[in-house]
């Protein structure tokens, strides 16, 4: 049966449609990472079961409200990792430049002041075992981007946090941006990660 036709008096909102469905893939896109590097965290605990991983979590701060990064890593007492997924942003240079600093840049600067970590261990052989809080001595902030907007992202990123207006803003630390790419087209689930080559990065 062929789809009616679109009546004038009720037009089919192609913008919103389009909204919703790059909304979805950029969220799909963020669970299918996350996967990855719970999966890449799981195969090392078996190696180094001082290694923790929680998807999702929520992580205290001194002050103000937990705070929920996408995922984050801990090599036990010594090293933590906080990851933020940024799977798009936008194209136009203005509203890119308002959204990282309005609303990028303070949440890297949080994500920076995260000290305890209530991880899931791994147990050779056995998958998760139970939640284990941990309070690195170092923890880095990590943003994974997506690798079509890799140069515009870290362009307007290590702008932004070279730019003296936002130095209440920057983290003790630079932040690492990781780029995420996958060989062929976007359907295929074969993921690689590298840092980029800004010499600003963390």
């Amino acid at each position: 049966m062929a789809p009616p036709e679109r009546s004038a008096s009720l037009p089919l909102d192609e913008e919103a449609v389009n909204d919703l469905y790059k909304g979805y893939i950029r969220y799909d896109l963020c669970l299918d990472i996350v996967s990855c590097w719970e999966a890449f965290f799981a195969w090392c605990a078996e190696q180094h079961p001082s290694i923790c991983f929680h998807r999702f979590p929520v992580c205290p701060v001194p002050v103000g409200k937990p705070l929920t990064p996408d995922f984050c890593c801990a090599y036990g007492d010594k090293y933590g990792l906080v990851f933020d997924v940024k799977t798009g942003i936008p194209n136009d240079q203005d509203m890119r430049k308002r959204q990282i600093e309005n609303n990028i840049l303070p949440q890297l600067k949080k994500y920076s002041e995260i000290s305890t970590f209530n991880c899931v261990k791994y147990a050779p052989g056995n998958g998760l075992t139970n939640f284990w809080v941990v309070k690195p001595k170092l923890v880095d902030v990590v943003i994974v981007g997506n690798y079509l907007q890799s140069e515009i992202l870290a362009d307007s990123l290590f702008g932004a946090l070279d730019d003296p207006r936002n130095k209440d803003f920057v983290p003790a630390r630079p932040p690492i941006l990781l780029i995420e790419n996958r060989p062929g087209d976007l359907t295929s689930k074969a993921y690689t990660f590298r840092k980029h080559h800004d010499p600003r990065n963390g």
